[in-house]
């Protein structure tokens, strides 16, 4: 049914609305990006307040590249079967749970069982933001646009 529908019909957002819904997903991109790094700026910090060996300090930031490496591609078929967006917006609930862990983490092996739940929820958010663009700007000229909107 939704294939005879016009393309405003079944969800196209309205071009005055894209940036927004554009600004979102990157936004969405940033945080999953931004964390390796936060975290091997603080590596220090954590070695100290948490009293963590190397090794415990590697799977601080292996855990987090593991599960989201392992689990991005079930998680990309999860969104073409469930809905792109409802497995985002999923994946973003649960890396702000890992998140929320983290920061109160106790000690180091509660903090690297959140960075694993932040590397789930990553993996989860991430496929739909980059197919969702797409969705987004469906002509390869709206999409131009968008992208160097984007990308400033």
């Amino acid at each position: 049914m939704a294939d005879t529908l016009a393309p405003s019909a079944v969800g196209m957002l309205a071009p005055r609305r894209r940036p927004l819904a554009l600004a979102c997903l990157c936004t969405v991109l940033f945080l999953t990006f931004l964390d390796n790094t936060v975290v091997s700026v603080a590596l220090a910090s954590i070695q100290s307040d948490l009293h963590g060996g190397v090794s415990a300090l590697q799977w601080v930031v292996g855990a987090y590249a593991l599960t989201f490496a392992s689990l991005m591609l079930a998680c990309g078929m999860m969104g073409d079967k469930f809905g792109r967006k409802k497995i985002m917006l999923a994946g973003a609930g649960v890396y702000c749970v890992g998140a929320a862990l983290a920061a109160v983490a106790p000690s180091i092996g509660i903090l690297i069982a959140a960075r694993s739940v932040m590397g789930v929820g990553a993996a989860a958010s991430e496929p739909g933001t980059l197919s969702m663009i797409r969705h987004l700007y469906p002509d390869e000229r709206s999409r131009n646009r968008g992208g160097s909107s984007g990308s400033t």
